[in-house]
């Protein structure tokens, strides 16, 4: 009897323990593009300045975000038409971006992601409306300047409007995530507790 209440506590024990790590496993994330890096890079003369350093990022239109703040931007209306949606930003402890995605109704050209004095250069040769997981190099980011071209009206590449976006970014939060699994563990746990001592006391 005791060896197999100490097998049924085992395999409880295993299921609290590799569902919650299951649960906050995440598949590694990396943009269409490899970003190229520029080590010195000069910021000065405003976005349009930025874009005319590299040849890929040569473009009509020109918009830089800066500052990056948790919770302070979604999306930006540029003057000329274009919506620039950031999402699924990865803030670190310090509120300072490391990684996000981003959406255009517009095909953009490239995307400069500055921190510190360099600057990675993420170049869509054909053009790009959205891309995931775009970071720079040893730190958090400073700004991000969009370079990018007028598509003629159509929007998303496809015809269609994409579904405006809003609201706040918010990190995952792991405790609320993780509540169900520990709130069920102390049920069952409770509930093995209870069964051990009927069963001793009926032996």
């Amino acid at each position: 009897m005791k060896k197999t209440i100490a097998i049924i506590l085992a395999v409880v024990s295993s299921i609290f323990v590799v569902a919650p790590i299951t649960v906050l496993a995440q598949e590694p994330c990396e943009p269409s593009v490899e970003p190229d890096f520029y080590p010195n890079w000069n910021p000065g003369g405003g976005p349009a300045a930025e874009c005319g350093q590299v040849a890929c990022c040569n473009s009509e239109y020109h918009y830089k975000i800066e500052p990056w703040v948790e919770d302070t931007f979604i999306y930006v209306h540029h003057p000329d038409g274009n919506t620039i949606t950031i999402s699924n930003v990865d803030w670190d402890e310090d509120n300072e971006a490391l990684t996000f995605d981003w959406d255009s109704e517009w095909p953009v050209s490239c995307v400069i992601v500055k921190a510190n004095t360099g600057a990675y250069v993420y170049c869509y040769e054909a053009g790009s409306y959205g891309d995931t997981c775009l970071y720079a190099q040893g730190g958090a980011v400073s700004h991000a300047t969009f370079c990018f071209n007028d598509n003629g009206g159509s929007s998303g590449g496809n015809g269609e409007l994409p579904p405006e976006v809003g609201g706040t970014v918010f990190p995952v939060n792991k405790a609320a995530l993780l509540a169900p699994w520990i709130a069920l563990a102390v049920v069952t746990l409770a509930a093995i507790t209870i069964l051990v001592r009927r069963i001793r006391v009926q032996s």
